[in-house]
């Protein structure tokens, strides 16, 4: 698998919106940032890899589909 800047850009995505959810919810509430805000910007962020990786996957489809 070659790995371009769609994939890095989605593995991150995916790892940091994991991060975050397991931080919010393992937290304590702080008064500052509520943990609904946190587990919203990981599902952000889990939607944007799962574009990025759609659109790789199609990409990579597209290229076996014209080898053949």
């Amino acid at each position: 698998m070659k790995w371009t800047i769609k994939n890095v850009l989605a593995a991150v995505a995916l790892v940091v919106a994991s991060i975050i959810a397991i931080w919010a919810m393992l937290l304590p509430p702080q008064g500052e940032v509520d943990h609904s805000i946190l587990i919203e910007i990981a599902q952000f962020l889990v939607f944007a890899a799962t574009l990025l990786g759609v659109e790789s996957a199609v990409e990579r489809f597209k290229s076996i589909i014209e080898k053949d």
